[in-house]
This record gives C-alpha cells, sequence and structure tokens, in this order.
C-alpha cells in the first residue's frame, strides 16, 4: 500500500559555515536548484490544477542526460520531459508491463531499467516501447527463503559493477541484485522514523529517500555509516542523478518525484559526487580519480598552453607566464596585508632554481607558514601598474610552492606580490594556504600597511 503523507517537513539548508583563517566556506548542499510542473497531458496522471496534482500514481523518474522520464502507474505511461521547463516532448504507452513504478538510466548500456507489478525489474525499450522482465524480487532468495521487498519506489542502476539496488514502497530494507537477478546482499535499513523509498547512485556512495520525512540519506554501499544529506520540504519517492543540467553553475543535482503531482524538484549536490546513469562522473583538473577507474582526468580535454606576456592565466593552474622564458631578477619586502592581522616577508627569485627563496607569513594566535621549496614562480610587467615600465622590468610576481605550517611539512601555497612603487602603501599581497587535502587554511589578499614589497632587476 503507498503511504500518503500531508505532512510537509520544513526546508532544511545543509550549510557547512567555516571560518578557516579569513576564509568563509558556504556549502550549497540540498539547495532547490529548480522546480518545474511535468506536463504529463494525455495520461492517467495528468494534472487537474494548476498545482501540479494528479489522481492517479507516479513514483518513478530517471534522467538519460538530455530529459526526464517519469512513470504512471494507472496507465503504464512513460512521459519525456523537458528538465529546463517540464514541457512534455513525448508519451510512451509501455506494453508487457503493468503498475509501472520506480525506473532508472543505465548509461553503460544506453538502457532504461523501470518494475513492473510492484516486484518485478526489467528494462524498457522506448523505440518499440515494450517492457522486458528480467527478474522478480520476490522470488530472489537471500537465504532461509526470504525474498526482496520489491522495487516500486527505489531503482537504481551501479554502472560500477553492473548491479541493481532496489526497495519496495516505504521499506524497511535494501535489496543488491546482479543485474541478472542473483542476490548479493539484503540489508535492514533505518532512515529516521520513515521507512526507504527512492535510490540513486553516487559512485561509491548510495542516496536513499524516506517516504514521508522529506529526507534524503548518504551512506556507503557497506551502510557502514548512514548520515542526514539534507532534508527538503516536499515528499520523496523515486530519485536520479543528474550531472548535466545545471553544470554551467559548477553543481550537480538530484532529482526527486512525488507519487501524487507532477511537481519535480531538483536539489543541488556537488559536480561529480553522483553520475550520469550508475556512473559516477570525472571532474576535470581536480587532480583525483572521481570515476573510481583507477585514472585522474582520463575524459577531459587536455588542458590549455600558457601564452607568454599576456598576463593572463591561461592553463589555469593559477599562475601567469610560468612556463615562459625566465625573467631575472627578484622581489623582497614584506608587511601587513589589508585590514587583516596578517603579515609577511620574503625573499624570491623569478628564476626557480636561484637561490635564496624565503616566504614567511604569520597570523592570528601564533598561526605560521615558512616556505621550504619554491615549485614555480614568473615575473611579469602589469602595464597598469606605475611606473610604467618598472624599473626593474617587471612588478608583478607569481608564485606557489610547497611548506610548513606551524612546524608541519606537505601546505601548499600560491601567492601574487606586486610593487607600485614607494611608498610601497600601492603594492598589493594575495596569497592563498592549503593542507595535504587541498583543505583551505588561509586566504587573504589587500593593499600593504607598514610595508613594501620591491622588485629588483638582480
Amino acid at each position: 500500500m503507498i503511504m500518503r503523507y500531508t505532512r510537509l517537513v520544513t526546508g532544511v539548508l545543509s550549510i557547512a559555515l567555516g571560518v578557516v583563517g579569513l576564509q568563509y566556506a558556504l556549502a550549497a548542499n540540498g539547495d532547490n536548484l529548480r522546480t518545474i510542473i511535468a506536463d504529463r497531458t494525455g495520461t492517467f496522471c495528468a494534472s487537474y490544477n494548476a498545482a501540479g496534482d494528479h489522481s492517479s500514481v507516479g513514483v518513478g523518474i530517471a534522467f538519460d542526460g538530455t530529459k526526464l522520464l517519469i512513470s504512471c502507474y494507472s496507465d503504464n505511461t512513460i512521459t519525456e520531459i523537458d528538465p529546463a521547463d517540464g514541457s512534455q516532448i513525448a508519451v510512451h504507452t509501455i506494453s508487457g508491463a503493468s503498475s509501472l513504478g520506480a525506473m532508472a538510466w543505465d548509461a553503460v548500456n544506453s538502457k532504461l531499467w523501470a518494475c513492473s507489478d510492484f516486484g518485478t525489474v526489467g528494462t524498457v525499450d522506448l523505440g518499440t516501447n515494450t517492457f522486458t522482465p528480467a527478474f522478480n524480487t520476490y522470488l530472489v532468495d537471500f537465504g532461509g527463503g526470504v525474498g526482496g521487498s520489491g522495487c516500486f519506489d527505489g531503482l537504481a542502476y551501479d554502472g560500477v559493477d553492473d548491479t541493481i539496488w532496489a526497495s519496495g514502497d516505504v521499506s524497511g530494507t535494501i535489496e543488491h541484485y546482479t543485474s541478472a537477478g542473483a542476490p548479493i546482499a539484503k540489508t535492514p535499513i533505518a532512515l529516521g522514523s520513515c521507512g526507504n523509498s527512492g535510490i540513486a547512485v553516487g559512485g561509491s556512495k548510495l542516496y536513499l529517500a524516506n517516504n514521508g520525512c522529506s529526507e534524503i540519506y548518504e551512506t556507503p554501499k557497506d551502510f557502514s555509516a548512514i548520515s542526514l544529506f539534507s532534508s527538503f520540504p516536499r515528499r520523496l519517492e523515486d530519485l536520479e542523478c543528474d550531472p548535466v543540467t545545471f553544470t554551467s553553475s559548477g553543481v550537480g543535482a538530484i532529482w526527486s518525484i512525488d507519487a501524487y503531482d507532477n511537481v519535480l524538484n531538483a536539489w543541488e549536490i556537488p559536480l561529480g559526487q553522483c553520475g550520469l546513469g550508475g556512473v559516477p562522473s570525472e571532474i576535470c583538473g581536480n587532480g583525483k580519480d572521481d570515476d573510481g577507474d583507477g585514472l585522474i582526468d582520463e575524459d577531459c580535454p587536455p588542458p590549455a598552453e600558457e601564452i607568454c606576456g599576456n598576463g593572463k592565466d591561461d592553463d589555469d593552474d593559477g599562475l601567469i607566464d610560468e612556463d615562459c622564458p625566465i625573467l631575472k631578477g627578484r622581489m623582497t619586502g614584506g608587511g601587513s596585508i589589508g585590514d587583516s592581522a596578517v603579515r609577511h616577508g620574503f625573499e624570491l627569485h623569478c628564476d626557480a632554481a636561484s637561490e635564496p627563496n624565503r616566504l614567511e607569513v604569520n597570523w592570528g594566535k601564533g598561526a605560521k607558514f615558512h616556505l621550504e621549496t619554491l615549485l614555480a614562480a614568473s615575473c611579469t610587467d602589469d602595464p597598469t601598474i606605475a611606473p610604467n615600465p618598472p624599473a626593474a622590468g617587471f612588478d608583478t610576481y607569481h608564485g606557489k610552492g610547497l611548506g610548513r605550517y606551524n612546524g608541519v611539512s606537505g601546505y601548499s601555497a600560491k601567492w601574487t606580490f606586486t610593487d607600485a612603487g614607494e611608498p610601497g602603501t600601492a603594492d598589493y599581497a594575495t596569497i592563498t594556504i592549503v593542507d595535504p587535502a587541498s583543505n583551505p587554511v588561509l586566504t587573504v589578499s589587500g593593499l600593504l600597511k607598514n610595508g613594501n614589497q620591491q622588485a629588483h632587476a638582480d
């Protein structure tokens, strides 16, 4: 029996407000990226009012990389929906299925998985509009004659190992099967005070929706640490990952659907955390193996090359002209940066191989960074900085290196220092320091106070 709740849980914005050095970070997991009302005209799940309510049951949602696919229980239709505005693209009446429920896109094999008759998992061919059963979850023996809980509310394809995750309506268990229907595991699950409904696969993690309590939980696939991912002011049935629609905003999404209306919601997650069709996404340029295939950035375009002398960071590594012919010289100085309590002192050469290269940064109650290795450096002339041309041939120093923070090595720093002439009050400094896991330790920038930065030609 489908449980219908009218209580709406107040939406919670999952905020991680961290003060690290002088940097404030705001995480927006769970933000509503978009709400659309799906046009299911011509089906039993068509809206009867402007709010999108309908008189049937529709719990299934999938995303094939361009369009959303949503199912209707009463007439076994699947409607293609434009994720931009909810407009209808096409309607498919599926033969061979009954009581269509949860769905999942399989990006590995480019096919749609669906649940028929509450417990039968199979695939849908949208070219022929036919359902082909693969296995009956109720008949799969997990030991002692105990079968699966069904698949009506929760169905997800896992492209990492070609498997299926499923759960019945408001279920107390989640089952894991091979794509052929062999049992892998049946796991009891407790998600707050409500049972599990929707399932989405995000690389090494699962996202689980508890119908009626308006929450999504995050867990490793071994269920060793289940935690609340976010709460939403909507009922939640089936879930589906979408790493495509919102990439221009630098985020990914999880789409959710309710059984009793056509309101579809996209909820924000970090880009790459929830891949298309059960396949993890590779995030270009972060130096990590996001999709778990042992390779880093293998699906990414080659990096751009540095264009010498244009004053731009062409290869997006935080440095300007670092691969260009080395300009001889060095920069020295230090002082207080902006209105902060950060002080710095340095002697740095344009040629990273020349010695000495020193940088010390102090802030707060005894926090300090000491440069140990200068990894890269570039010295450039910014024509907007007076005097122009500069006497030393350059007025801007870009660098990055490794050092120790409070005595512990392995920390990284990037910086830019400028020399705008005497007395130094127009000199500018920006410094970023991160820990070995790339977590921010300090970010500061501003004009100098009580100091000076001087470029030298020698």
